[in-house]
């Protein structure tokens, strides 16, 4: 072994940490790769760097990216926690037409409702004479609000019977009359009978000659409505009739009259057992009708006929609906004329017993005709507690009842939002039987002039306006 010369110092090198020579190496590395931004050495695409032909073929380190399944749970957390189309409120400057009639309505809001209790007879007459000759309740240089509400408060009704409730007819809740005798009372039931003629015909008349937009005929088992031509989508007079029964449907048919029936045409309706004995004659007066028919020369193969299981299932499922919103049917054009004559001679619509006994039906309508009575609706205000936060919180209320028109809805609405401060609520309740008349959806195709009315109809529980704009549910 050489021993080194004495005298003669060996160089050493200094110890240096890896780290730090790797962080050198990786800074002089990313010096020396050109840059993907300038484009002056290569051009980037994807994760590699195509340069020059005298650069060469260089590779980048991919960029770090979220894990993908990670990122689409994030994407469908987002998507489910975020308000589907049907919670988001519909909002609109005016509330949508309801042709559903109104027992009561309850406006709610933080604003007073005291101005109602400021209001004199001269506001009151004011604002009867204003309904009467259809002018505006107030001038323009005068701000009383007052008359501008009783005006949202009258209607038109026959017959007047201060003794009987004729809106809703509700039986379970009333007495017979104070004098025993009236159902027997011919002359009574006569003189009621023919002012009640007398009056259907008039409102009828100004229907048709378009001085009326509507109006009811509410009878103890059925209700019918009157559409003058060019209310909702309809370009001719229409009527609808609801809750039908097969026998009605029979006798509208026996008198020519062509009505729709909305339940017909409804091919997911749900099938209806057939009763086998039902079925047997079914088939029995098939084939006799089938024998007759080749007894006469006509051969039964040669046009086309339907099943009778068929024909008996379509029938059930008519008979199954009767009483229901479902069993509604929809008369217009020249039928209704033949409808109106229907009504006008049909006894069946005048109970016989009970407290309606020869009472005729309740006629509304918003404008006046002949032999009507002009009546303004109650109403109360107070103060009630809402519960629905978290605090109960004392609520200033309006209440409205008695025969509530669709224009009755509106006008309060309208009127609440000057009172209110565009900042009201109100909760209605609406008669079941007439809310059909918002459902109906006609059998026609949507090409047909004749487009069903409740395609913009809606049955309104709850309305609430908020800075002037309402939503409803």
């Amino acid at each position: 072994m050489v021993e080194p010369a004495q005298g003669i110092d060996v160089p050493c090198r200094q110890w240096r940490n890896p780290k730090s020579v790797l962080l050198k190496k990786k800074k002089a590395l990313q010096n020396h790769c050109p840059s993907p931004m300038t484009g002056e050495s290569g051009i980037l695409i994807g994760s590699q760097v195509f340069g020059s032909p005298l650069g060469g073929l260089k590779r980048r380190s991919p960029p770090v990216t979220p894990n993908k399944p990670v990122k689409r749970a994030r994407e469908l957390a987002d998507i489910t926690n975020a308000p589907s189309l049907e919670q988001v409120p519909r909002l609109s400057t005016d509330i949508p037409t309801d042709l559903s009639l109104k027992s009561k309505v309850r406006f709610t809001s933080q604003a007073s409702f005291s101005w109602i209790s400021s209001m004199g007879t001269k506001d009151e007459a004011a604002g009867v004479a204003a309904y009467v000759k259809g002018t505006p309740a107030v001038d323009e240089a005068d701000n009383g609000i007052q008359a501008a509400f009783q005006k949202s408060l009258m209607v038109w009704m026959h017959p007047n019977l201060p003794f009987v409730q004729l809106y809703p007819r509700v039986e379970s809740k009333l007495t017979a009359p104070s004098w025993p005798g009236f159902a027997q009372c011919k002359e009574v039931i006569d003189s009621l009978r023919t002012q009640w003629c007398n009056s259907f015909r008039s409102v009828f008349q100004q229907l048709r000659a378009g001085h009326c937009p509507y109006f009811y005929v509410c009878a103890n088992n059925v209700t019918a409505l009157f559409l003058s031509a060019g209310s909702g989508k309809d370009s001719k007079v229409v009527a609808f009739l609801t809750p039908t029964t097969s026998g009605l449907r029979q006798a509208l048919t026996k008198e020519g009259i062509e009505f729709s029936f909305s339940a017909a045409s409804n091919s997911n309706h749900a099938q209806v057992p057939v009763v086998p004995g039902d079925s047997d004659e079914a088939l029995e007066d098939e084939s006799a009708a089938n024998s007759w028919l080749n007894s006469m020369g006509l051969l039964t193969n040669s046009a086309p006929a339907k099943d009778p299981k068929t024909i008996i299932i379509q029938q059930s499922r008519k008979n199954k609906i009767d009483g229901q919103a479902e069993s509604i049917v929809k008369v217009e054009g020249p039928h209704v004329q033949g409808l109106f004559n229907y009504l006008l001679n049909c006894k069946v619509l005048v109970s016989t017993t009970g407290v309606y006994a020869g009472i005729p039906p309740t006629l509304l309508a918003p404008n006046a005709f002949d032999g009507a009575t002009l009546q303004s609706l109650k109403y109360k205000h107070g103060t009630v507690q809402d519960h629905s936060g978290e605090k109960s919180v004392q609520m200033q209320c309006l209440d409205v009842s008695g025969p509530i028109l669709p224009q009755n809805v509106q006008a309060l609405c309208a009127l609440l939002q000057r009172s209110q401060g565009n900042e009201f609520k109100a909760n209605v309740s609406c008669v079941e039987s007439s809310t059909a008349f918002n459902n109906y959806h006609s059998s026609e195709p949507s090409s047909s002039p004749s487009v069903s009315v409740a395609t913009d109809l809606v049955t309104c529980r709850e309305i609430v306006c908020h800075n002037g704009l309402y939503h409803w549910s």
